[in-house]
C-alpha cells in the first residue's frame, strides 16, 4: 500500500515545525543560561562592592577601556543590571514554557496522524523513505 501524499505533506510539515519548535527552545535555553551567569556576576560584584570605603578608586571596564567610576554609581549600575537580568529570566523562561507548549501541541498531531495513517505509520518506523 502506497503512503497517501496529503498524509506524507501533513507529516513533513509537522516535523519541520517541531525542528524549528525545538531549535527555538534550545536558543532560548542558552539565552537563558547567558542572563543567569551575567545576573550572578553583577550580584557577586556588588557583594564584593559592598565592604569598600565610599572613597575607594573603582573602576568600569568598558570596551577596551576602564573609567574611574564613583562607587555609589557603581552599585547602582549593578543593581539595574541585577534587576534587567531578573526581568530578562522571567521573558526567556515564559517563552521556554510557550516552545515547550507548542513541542507537546505538535507531538501530539504527529501521534494521531500516525494513529489513523498506518501506511504512514508503517512507513516512518521502518525508516523507509516516502
Amino acid at each position: 500500500m502506497e503512503v497517501d501524499d496529503r498524509d506524507k505533506q501533513q507529516f513533513l510539515e509537522l516535523q519541520n515545525k517541531m525542528m524549528d519548535n525545538s531549535q527555538k527552545l534550545r536558543n532560548v535555553v542558552q539565552q537563558e543560561r547567558l542572563i543567569i551567569s551575567s545576573g550572578k556576576r553583577a550580584s557577586l560584584t556588588a557583594e564584593e562592592l559592598g565592604p569598600m570605603p565610599e572613597d575607594a578608586k573603582l573602576y568600569e571596564s568598558i570596551g577596551r577601556a576602564y573609567f574611574l567610576m564613583p562607587k555609589a554609581k557603581l552599585m547602582e549600575e549593578l543593581g539595574e543590571q541585577q534587576q534587567t537580568c531578573r526581568a530578562e529570566i522571567r521573558k526567556a523562561a515564559e517563552a521556554k514554557q510557550g516552545y515547550e507548549r507548542a513541542i507537546k501541541g505538535v507531538e501530539s498531531e504527529l501521534r494521531e496522524l500516525l494513529q489513523n495513517s498506518p501506511q504512514l505509520a508503517k512507513a516512518v518506523s521502518t525508516g523507509a523513505g516516502f
